[in-house]
């Protein structure tokens, strides 16, 4: 069975991947993200950057610039996750 997985920004979160599992619900754990993704500290660093720089009401803030670099982490993410688990970027 493939675990869907959702990359998105929200307010209050620090890391910006969802799973469904039954309810859609966040992966805020370091540990977790390991454990159930199997992904490198550097890409969980990275992905918590991520959704550090997500500031859509900043008068300065690009969404091209940000869906860019979020699909160059989605690329990643599927080059390093276990198998068995399918990524998707959110497009607002």
């Amino acid at each position: 069975m493939t675990r869907r997985v959702l990359m998105m920004c929200e307010y209050g979160v620090d890391f910006p991947l969802w799973r469904r599992r039954g309810k859609v619900t966040m992966i805020q754990d370091r540990a977790a993200l390991r454990a159930e993704l199997g992904i490198s500290d550097e890409l969980i660093s990275e992905l918590a950057a991520w959704q550090e720089a997500w500031r859509p009401l900043d008068a300065d803030f690009s969404e091209a610039d940000h869906q860019e670099a979020g699909t160059a982490l989605l690329e990643r993410l599927r080059a390093e996750a276990a198998p068995g688990f399918s990524f998707r970027l959110f497009r607002s």
